[in-house]
């Protein structure tokens, strides 16, 4: 098996603290050559400190919006005085209304602006000012001075805007540009690039000592998890700490694991000298005996890491920051004949793509309610994988992925093209960075994406493919990189720059590209029987408003994308791939229709239609059931062509979907013969309609006794 474990941590360049043991030994472990120390949490006058909030304030009030080109904000003012400021609230996208309709749409500059309150005591801490999302230029002003730019659409970031504020009454302008950049990564792509601040803005506070909240926007606590066992795991915190007061002090670093109903499982603690306006690192290592594993979709464990960071000040103690992450315990392997594992077992990852959530007349900003609503629709399907295209995506993604046990790919924003110029290169290594900083806690995340379908194969698109994968492997040793590699061969030079091969293949969709996907999976891996394979993208568009009975091949640049014909591609393309077990994951394109306003397709421009759900998230298209039927493990029955309601045949199959043994099938109340399902289908052929009205009904006894039921109706109309 090919397995890459390391006792490398997050790379980083200032200097590591000595390690003093604060607390009375209980247990000492040998293990790789490292001393681990466990201690025991203690009842003394000074207590166990319990964690500290960072105040946050959600800057959710009213903002004033305006779409103009000018560069600063007292450019502005001089532009014009009346300038149309829209009353609004952020999220916001300047995008909403003219990216998911085709014919091309803004991609410029927009300004923002609020005023918010500072208490009184805004002296006595540091002050950061957090962005959710904003794509793809962020510039910022406060009170009249820049605070800072940064260039990337989908990573959060922050400033330190200490400096910036006063008390009372604050004055904030936000230059937001969506334009298409030479230096900023993505330069291209087949999706709609929503300018504006479409993530929530906040202020949080810390103390002047605090945990490295700038660390490209991460935690500044860093788990590092190998050799993992059911006996045992080795456990690395890597903790970054800043103190930027005038001062040196000592303190004390303080890590407290948890378990999933609260329980202390153990400590980690040690004195520290904190140099004053320096960042001061500390690795510790711990071992963790008997761990519960995160054993993915069937047992997500989590454990809670609590890092506190402690003032020592005589006998007492006075917590200056600290920080809760959820972390799980697992190893994954892969290997090119077997397929991928989970802490040793073999382990199916089928999922689907997503981009960011969306909605009509709202685009990417959408409320956590509405991201919550795609998920369910993700769970109930059956999911065990997910890839993130084709970009960082926000922390509830991460987050919900963590407790439903669900592996993702997460990637770097190279699509297309690769521009060979410092300023490109440095965007596009500062965004990867951001990816893997913020995201490399969860235990969710099993794949740092390169990059994906750079058409041109040359020097430059080589080297720099090489170089992410070694910045990858360089910040994180313990996770897999891959490629998500088109339109040339698997052997090509951008598909070996990564570990793990993965490629889009659109069989039964694209020009070119004949036949069932499984055979070309077959083939080639006769012809590279070392290389560890996966699909990354497969499928074809559907239109819920395109019904036809035994469709042809449908224009994929057409008007005319039925939905049967999406669901054929998917139930030939699942049937070829699913029991080749050699392949450690295969990922569809993709779970939900959304804007590419380049695209006139379908039964609308601006949309890519290949999504099992449809853009509004009204509709589950028959290929959503198809997948549910073969991947959940919920009792289901499913009609298909359920929205081909007007027939002009009077003879037609009744197809149904389900993962249940038998189904029974009545049509006008008259029961047909009973139906084995097979490969989770069952078919009825040549049914016989009657002119009007035609209700058809199935149902299925699951294991549990209760009774499936679904219902259709179906009117035949004659001339």
């Amino acid at each position: 098996m090919l397995v890459w474990v390391s006792e490398n941590h997050l790379s980083s360049e200032a200097p590591t603290t000595m390690m003093f043991p604060i607390f009375v030994r209980v247990k000492l472990f040998r293990s790789l050559g490292f001393i681990v120390w466990i201690f025991l949490a203690f009842s003394s006058v000074l207590g166990f400190a319990e964690g500290v909030d960072r105040p946050r304030e959600v800057l959710d009030g009213e903002w004033f919006f305006t779409k103009n080109s000018a560069d600063t904000p007292e450019e502005l003012a001089r532009r014009n005085t009346q300038l149309g400021w829209i009353s609004m609230r952020v999220p916001h996208t300047f995008n909403a209304n003219d990216a998911d309709d085709g014919g091309g749409y803004y991609r410029g500059a927009g300004w923002y602006r609020t005023t918010f309150k500072m208490a009184d005591d805004i002296i006595s801490s540091r002050r950061f000012m957090e962005f959710g999302g904003a794509a793809l230029r962020t510039e910022v002003w406060i009170n009249g001075q820049f605070v800072g730019k940064h260039d990337g659409g989908y990573t959060k970031f922050r400033f330190d805007v200490s400096a910036f504020l006063r008390r009372g009454k604050n004055q904030l302008y936000v230059r937001v540009d969506n334009t298409r950049s030479p230096s900023i990564a993505p330069l291209n792509g087949d999706f709609s690039v929503f300018g504006g601040l479409y993530k929530p803005v906040s202020i949080f506070s810390t103390a002047h000592v605090h945990l490295d909240v700038l660390d490209y926007s991460g935690p500044g606590v860093y788990a590092t998890i190998t050799n993992v066992s059911a006996k045992s795991v080795d456990l690395e915190l890597h903790t970054r700490i800043k103190n930027e007061s005038a001062q040196a002090i000592n303190a004390r670093l303080r890590h407290s694991l948890r378990g999933g109903r609260g329980e202390l499982v153990n400590v980690m603690e040690v004195a520290m000298q904190l140099p004053a306006n320096k960042v001061t690192e500390n690795t510790l290592r711990q071992q963790v005996i008997e761990p519960h594993l995160w054993q993915g979709i069937q047992d997500p464990y989590l454990y809670s890491l609590e890092t506190q960071l402690i003032l020592v000040d005589e006998l007492e103690e006075k917590v200056l920051d600290g920080v809760q992450q959820n972390i799980g315990f697992r190893h994954i392997t892969v290997d090119p004949e077997k397929g991928l594992f989970l802490n040793g077992k073999p382990y199916a990852v089928y999922g689907v793509n997503i981009h960011l959530s969306q909605r009509p007349h709202k685009g990417t900003a959408v409320s956590e309610k509405e991201v919550a609503e795609d998920f369910l629709l993700l769970d109930e399907l059956g999911v065990t994988g997910l890839r993130l295209a084709h970009y960082p995506h926000p922390p509830a993604v991460y987050e919900h992925a963590d407790k439903k046990g669900y592996l993702l790919w997460t990637e770097v924003p190279l699509v297309s093209e690769v521009n060979d110029t410092p300023e490109f290169i440095v965007n596009l290594k500062q965004q990867f960075l951001e990816l893997i900083h913020q995201n490399y806690n969860h235990p969710s995340v099993f794949i740092w994406g390169i990059g994906n379908e750079v058409y041109k194969q040359d020097e430059t698109s080589n080297r720099i493919l090489a170089e992410l994968h070694a910045l990858a492997k360089s910040e994180d040793s313990t996770r897999f990189t891959s490629y998500a590699n088109c339109c040339s061969s698997a052997n090509s030079g951008h598909a070996q720059k990564a570990e793990l091969n993965a490629s889009n293949v659109y069989a039964g969709w694209y020009a070119g590209q004949d036949g069932v996907i499984g055979d070309w999976v077959a083939r080639t891996h006769k012809d590279l029987p070392a290389k560890a394979l996966s699909i990354s993208e497969f499928g074809a568009g559907g239109s819920v408003l395109h019904q036809e009975q035994n469709p042809e091949r449908p224009d994929t640049a057409g008007k005319w994308h039925p939905e049967q014909y999406q669901a054929q591609v998917h139930e030939d393309a699942w049937l070829s791939l699913k029991d080749k077990a050699y392949l450690w994951a295969n990922f569809l394109w993709l779970g939900f229709d959304f804007a590419s306003d380049g695209r006139a397709e379908g039964d609308r421009d601006g949309i890519n239609d290949k999504g099992l759900v449809s853009y509004d998230r009204k509709v589950r298209k028959d290929a959503y059931f198809w997948y549910q039927a073969n991947w959940s493990t919920e009792p289901m029955v499913y009609i298909t062509s359920r929205r081909d309601t007007l027939r002009v045949d009077d003879i037609t199959d009744v197809k149904v979907y389900s993962n249940q043994q038998k189904i029974a099938l009545k049509v006008n109340g008259e029961a047909l013969q009973d139906k084995n399902v097979v490969d989770n289908i069952a078919v009825w052929k040549n049914v016989q309609l009657r002119p009007g009205k035609n209700r058809i009904e199935v149902s299925a006894q699951a294991n549990d006794g209760n009774i499936l039921r679904d219902k259709v109706l179906w009117v035949l109309v004659k001339d």
